[in-house]
């Protein structure tokens, strides 16, 4: 009987230290890193690009939230944190934007209960069916997105661990010229100025960085575009180059003549198509795999009309790939 009693007074000690002031006794003391070097330069960038960093903290035996992680600009710079975790198991997912706040900057959450129907998207609204793509951004400069997971996140009161995120940027910048415009005013005069745009699916992103299967193609277009009689140049963000989903579901650049009824003044171009050939001076390829494109942020592609109506199209000035284009006569 002493020694039940004895038990119980130990089992009622440890409950109490959990609800009165000393909670340290069931929080996990570890210090998390935070780093981007998947880019061009192979360093730290993240104090430079990234502006906010929420990480959703997901107890990984039963997939439900359990914290919400805000990481300020002031922690940021200095590139750690120590948060106050209860001890359990976790997967957490981190995603962060060039801004203030990730809902400020063109995207919202989907699904935060739990880690499975988990999504960060971004902010589209649908598009008639006229036009090329399902959905176009809310707005049309949004913010940078980055993601980061670190998985079997094991917090005990003692362990004292450090955990890594090392992000990676989740849109990219193509910054397009085209040359040669004369040529086709020349063909077909009337139908000057142009209008581009891209289009890509690439709306929805899973708790892992894939995209969700369900996601709506997205039509993006430049904020402004320097247009001459001879020449046009432009920059349009999109999500992710995603060398996985490209094959059924391509990246196209299009330029179109303006109107009531647009038209194709060349052949749609497949963007990953034309990054993935491309080639260096010595004949080998410049970006092979995954990681090379997510560590390229800009990739300028050329677009040369020639007088006989074919184009060429170069990627960073690397090795150009001959495309041939369908002129509207129409």
């Amino acid at each position: 009987m002493q020694k039940k009693v004895i038990i119980l007074l130990l089992l009622v000690s440890l409950v109490s230290a959990c609800i009165k002031e000393d909670m340290d006794k069931c929080m996990g003391k570890m210090r998390w890193y935070f780093q981007y070097t998947y880019n061009n330069q192979r360093q730290d960038q993240l104090a430079r690009q990234v502006g906010n960093i929420r990480i959703y903290l997901f107890d990984q035996t039963t997939g439900k939230l359990t914290d919400i992680i805000q990481v300020n600009k002031k922690d940021i710079i200095r590139g750690w944190i120590e948060p106050d975790i209860p001890t359990g198991l976790y997967t957490a997912v981190a995603w962060a934007t060039s801004g203030e706040e990730i809902t400020l900057g063109g995207y919202r959450e989907a699904g935060i209960t739990t880690l499975d129907e988990f999504r960060v998207m971004l902010n589209c609204r649908a598009l008639a069916e006229s036009i090329p793509g399902e959905a176009t951004p809310m707005q049309q400069q949004f913010d940078d997105l980055f993601f980061a997971i670190a998985t079997d996140v094991l917090v005990t009161t003692s362990n004292g661990r450090t955990v890594e995120f090392d992000f990676i940027k989740n849109t990219n910048m193509l910054k397009v010229k085209v040359t040669g415009l004369e040529y086709l005013t020349r063909a077909i005069p009337s139908e000057q100025p142009l209008c581009v745009f891209v289009t890509g699916p690439h709306e929805s992103y899973l708790y892992n960085n894939r995209i969700d299967a369900n996601t709506r193609e997205v039509h993006y277009e430049p904020p402004y575009t320097a247009l001459t009689a001879t020449s046009m140049d432009f920059d349009i963000k999109i999500q992710r180059l995603d060398i996985d989903y490209h094959t059924l579901h391509p990246v196209l650049l299009y330029i179109r003549s303006k109107g009531t009824v647009q038209q194709d003044m060349v052949i749609p171009i497949n963007i990953m198509d034309a990054i993935l050939q491309t080639k260096d001076a010595q004949g080998k390829f410049v970006w092979k795999n995954q990681e090379d494109i997510d560590c390229q942020e800009e990739f300028p592609i050329e677009v040369s009309i020639l007088h006989d109506l074919s184009i060429r199209v170069s990627v960073n000035g690397f090795e150009i790939i001959d495309t041939k284009p369908e002129i509207g006569r129409d």
